[in-house]
This record gives structure tokens, sequence and C-alpha cells, in this order.
């Protein structure tokens, strides 16, 4: 679709981002990057079952995962605005699209070595998979102290942790116990679309992998890892693929390569892992499975409908998108999000841009910023970078 992007922002050395979240306490360590999200995923194009969720469904995944006690990143939703005129929303024809504000957006916190200062995480590799792209040095997002620098932890993985992994080599090069969390939210949110193989065309992907040092002579002195989501805006709902990632691939005797599904003969070995699995799901299921807890979780209930209502002003009358764009999801949004009212008001943040032009007017940049005011950064260069 036209319009609306996902994007990622890095910033300058001495000028780092000090992050807020949705209720107005600092991170505890400043940003290097700001991921932001478009608030929909790829299955939008399938109208039979999902609308434009705005962002809910990923923000409920990430409380989910909390809640499992599952390494996650923040996600919460922004006012984005780009401030390149004197005027904030200039009065003509198309005012709406040439002023300040182009949306509401979801803030993505980054998986480097901020993420693990604020979770407390030792500092071992951790690693952001992205999506045809294989070698490990390339996804390499933190560097351990103590760990190694050449990559070959994730290679262990990437290669070897497959359905003729034995049961010893899954004990020692996997954090089982958080693999069971981390893979019942993922059963429960339906967000599948993960791959077994090493070298398909989208095998490693849509997580991360993060090696808490766990260091022994059984895995190499590697650590053991552990998985983390990401790229989770396809979920609740109907989904790409089976949910079949190199650990489930590993403890259930499976592969999932290039959409190809095959069962291979399965190892009783590993039967203690599958009961430890499926014990969790019980557990997760009575704990945090239940109405009232999803109910609870459902924040947007909090949220001022203002911003909603006008984002969906800016991009329902937009031009360039498809008349079924406008027809078949921005109609039906309002009516999600008149169910969704709000029984408190929240400021949101706002993330702003001042792209300086000769037809701007002198501005003054705030050198703080809390939940209810405006943080600026000057943008003097715009490139293309590698995918989140």
């Amino acid at each position: 679709f036209a319009g609306k992007r996902s994007m990622k922002f890095r910033f300058n050395r001495g000028n780092y981002f000090q992050a807020r979240d949705l209720f107005g306490d600092k991170f505890p360590s400043k940003w290097q990057h700001l991921n932001t999200g478009k608030m929909y995923g790829n299955q939008l194009a399938w109208s039979s079952y999902r609308r434009y969720p705005y962002g809910l469904n990923e923000v409920m995944d990430m409380l989910l995962f909390e809640a499992a006690d599952v390494p996650a990143y923040k996600t919460w939703w922004i006012h984005f605005r780009v401030v390149d005129g004197a005027q904030e929303a200039p009065i003509s024809t198309n005012g709406q699209y040439d002023g300040d504000f182009w949306g509401l957006h979801l803030a993505l916190e980054n998986y480097d070595g901020a993420f693990l200062e604020r979770l407390n995480l030792p500092p071992g590799n951790l690693y952001k998979l992205s999506d045809k792209i294989y070698g490990g040095l390339d996804q390499l997002r933190y560097q351990g102290e103590y760990a190694v620098d050449d990559a070959s932890d994730y290679e262990n993985i990437r290669w070897n942790l497959t359905y003729e992994a034995t049961a010893d080599f899954i004990l020692n090069n996997l954090d089982c116990d958080e693999w069971y969390r981390y893979h019942t939210v993922i059963e429960s949110i339906r967000s599948f679309d993960v791959f077994t193989g090493a070298t398909c065309t989208h095998c490693v992907k849509n997580l991360a992998w993060y090696f808490y040092p766990d260091y022994t002579a059984e895995n190499n002195y590697f650590g053991k890892v552990q998985f983390l989501p990401f790229d989770v805006d396809d979920s609740w709902g109907a989904y790409f693929n089976y949910g079949i990632d190199h650990a489930k691939g590993a403890i259930y005797d499976q592969s999932y390569v290039d959409h190809v599904f095959t069962q291979y003969t399965v190892d009783p070995e590993k039967s203690p892992l599958r009961q430890e699995y499926r014990n969790y799901i019980r557990e997760f299921r009575d704990l945090h499975w239940q109405p009232e807890v999803i109910d609870g979780l459902l924040l947007v209930r909090q949220l001022t409908t203002v911003p909603w209502r006008k984002t969906l002003l800016l991009w329902s009358s937009l031009p360039g998108p498809p008349a079924v764009f406008k027809a078949v999801f921005i109609g039906p949004a309002l009516q999600t999000i008149s169910i969704l009212l709000p029984t408190k008001r929240v400021i949101l943040p706002a993330f702003h841009i001042h792209r300086p032009s000769a037809t701007s007017a002198p501005m003054t940049i705030p050198l703080t910023t809390c939940v209810s005011k405006p943080v600026y950064f000057v943008i003097r260069r715009v490139r293309r970078h590698l995918p989140l």
C-alpha cells in the first residue's frame, strides 16, 4: 500500500534518544536507534479476516511475552510528525497531508546493548534475524564481553539445531525453559512466520537469538540460545506458515523449509522435552490465557480517541491508496475503535522531525521532553538502510 512504512532512525553519537514508555517513565539507557511500525502487517491484504489492527495486537503480544518472563522489546503508540514548514496544518485542499502530522505509528525498542541493560541480562551475543540475511556477523547487534567474536555460536544454531539434533545437544545449546515460555506465547497469538532451515529464502527471520553466557565445554563455550520475538504484526488471526522454528523442529523432529513441512521419525529420547513444553502450556493457559486477564491487558481502552480519529481522517481520504483500502480497511476500523472507547485519558508521546528549509520558520528545539511534550531531532540527510 502507498503511504505508511516502517522506519528506522539512527541517532548521532552524543545525541542519543532518551526514550520514555507509554506512561512517561524513562528507559535506563538512551537509544542509538528508534524503530517505528506502521501498525499492520502483510495479512492486511487478506480482508476476509482482518481489519487494520492499529498495532493493538503487537502491543498485546509484548505484554504477554513479558507476563511469561520472555525477554521482549517494548512497543507503544506515538504521534509521528515531520516539521518542514511554517504551518502545522496548512489550510488548503490537501492541508491534512501537507502538515506536520503523519499519523499514528508504533515505537519499537531496538535489540541492542541498551535492551540487555534494561532487562539486566548478562552481556552475551545478541543477533537480530532479518529476512534474506544469513551471515551471523551481519546479524550481530551486540558483542558479548566473553563471547566468541566470529558468530560461530549463531552458525552452530543455524546449522545444527535441526530434527537431527540429539536430546543432549538440545539441552546443552538451547535454553529450553525460556523457549517453552517463548513458544507458548507464539502458539497463543499465532505468530507463525518462521522456518527451520539454514539457507532457504526465509529461513532466518522474525526473531532474535540471544546467547545467555552459560559457557560450558558441552556447548563449546557458545552459551545457551534464547529465542526473542520480533515482527509479530501478523498475529491474532489467520497466519503465515506453521510456527516451526529451529528449536521446535529439533524437539519435535520436524522441518519446515521453503513452505514444505516434513515429519521425521520421532526420537523417544526427546519425549521429556516435549512433556516439559506441554506442562508450561498448561500453566500459561491457567494463569494468563483467561478472559479476565486478556481483557485487563487491553491498554487501548485507556487511550484518548483523538489520535485514532486523527489518523483515520488522515489516511481515509488519502489520494494514493486504492479504493479497496479505504472501503474495506478504514471503514471497519471506525467500528473497531468505537468499541474500544477510553476510560482514562493518556497523552501520547510524540516523535517530531524537523527538516530545515529556506521557507521554514525559526523554531526552538527543546533540550528535554516528557510524555506530554514533543521531542525534536534535526534530520540533515535521509538514506535507505537495511530492513528492520
